[in-house]
């Protein structure tokens, strides 16, 4: 389940709250024991976002796109200098010098621009808790009050690596287009220009242009006119083409699935465009939900779970699905509390559709409908 997954930078909540548990068993601990045995690598990207690859195929694929430009800053470099094997937090803090939590701070933009990574998965999942110094001006009779710095997000723990040792064996850039193309038709199941353009492949399409020719005349995919709309260069694994055709007469009592926005199994904002009827506003940033019924855009959750947006024009049925498709990711845990302000603009406790909300688990309050998360 990870090999299509490879190379995909995503916000680390969203890995383990709505990608993963929806394609295995999800267990953290899996998970920590892939990292902590070195069989699973996590890379760094911008924006706090963290691509996963299997350490004998880092190489080979080569680094996720959306890296961050290397940090020059002072604490930085000398962090740089002295990360040149498996470092704990104290050790690198030893040798430059500097308080722990410059450290920490340094290694977090190191890990942005891909320089830096870590055996643990488990300095993801903490929460930066990083506060500038900062005084008070007491009132008379009370003493002033300083508030220490702490080391953000778990950096304490674990052993840090730099990542140059990973991406350093010599791959015939052959190789690499091959894989990558194998990759993205496993990922993306229809593999069209746009899809390319977005994972930040090296050479853009053109580059896979080649790999994708010799994928199709080994009889590997298939290239063809898939799906309406996407031009004629589309490629796709035979087992793709054979679940379009079963799909092509959708059920009509199809369940709803909401999904991580960010999520590669969501089409849209990459392959597809998003629909006209969202005024703009929806996007593929992390933490933004998407509800899908075969395929077709229902609705979008915005980051911070306080406002839902429909897709297209919805009958009292299509919200049904819509609310049901919400309750049952937070039942699952896959969502974290939703807290609906405003429904298509409106207050969310003044709509009629308030009352279907309602039925599907949601709790009234003055302002708001309140779906708290299942852990």
């Amino acid at each position: 389940m990870l090999f299509p997954l490879q190379r995909l930078p995503l916000a680390p909540e969203v890995w383990e709250r709505q990608v993963l548990p929806l394609r295995m068993d999800y267990r953290p601990e899996l998970l920590d024991q892939l990292c902590t045995s070195g069989e699973v690598v996590w890379l760094g990207a911008d924006a706090g976002r963290v691509a996963i690859a299997f350490r004998d195929d880092a190489a080979l694929l080569g680094p996720p796109a959306g890296q961050a430009p290397p940090p020059a800053d002072p604490a930085s470099e000398a962090v740089r200098a002295a990360l040149t094997g498996a470092r704990h937090l104290a050790e690198l803090a030893a040798e430059t010098r500097l308080p722990e939590a410059e450290v920490s701070e340094a290694l977090w933009r190191l890990v942005s621009s891909g320089e830096a990574t870590n055996d643990a998965w488990e300095p993801l999942r903490r929460t930066r808790r990083a506060v500038a110094p900062r005084s008070l001006t007491p009132r008379p009779g009370t003493r002033r009050l300083t508030r220490r710095r702490l080391p953000p997000r778990g950096a304490a723990l674990g052993r840090w690596t730099p990542t140059a040792p990973l991406l350093a064996a010599s791959i015939d850039e052959a190789d690499r287009r091959r894989a990558l193309a194998e990759l993205l038709l496993e990922r993306h199941g229809v593999l069209v220009r746009a899809a390319i353009a977005a994972e930040g492949v090296p050479g853009g399409p053109a580059g896979l242009r080649r790999a994708l020719g010799d994928l199709e005349t080994l009889g590997v995919s298939r290239r063809g006119y898939l799906v309406d709309g996407l031009g004629g260069a589309q490629h796709a694994l035979p087992a793709a083409i054979e679940r379009l055709r079963e799909v092509r007469d959708p059920a009509p009592d199809a369940a709803a699935i909401a999904l991580a926005a960010s999520d590669p199994a969501n089409p849209y904002g990459i392959a597809l465009r998003w629909p006209a009827h969202a005024a703009g506003r929806a996007s593929r940033v992390a933490g933004a939900v998407v509800v899908l019924r075969n395929g077709e855009p229902l609705a979008f959750l915005e980051r911070g779970a306080r406002t839902l947006l429909s897709l297209q024009p919805l009958a009292p049925a299509d919200w049904t699905a819509v609310a049901g498709a919400l309750a049952s990711a937070s039942l699952e845990g896959r969502l974290a509390a939703v807290q609906l302000e405003r429904i298509d603009g409106e207050p969310a406790t003044g709509t009629p559709l308030a009352a279907v909300f309602t039925a599907t688990g949601f709790v009234a309050g003055p302002r708001r409908l309140t779906l708290r998360a299942r852990r």
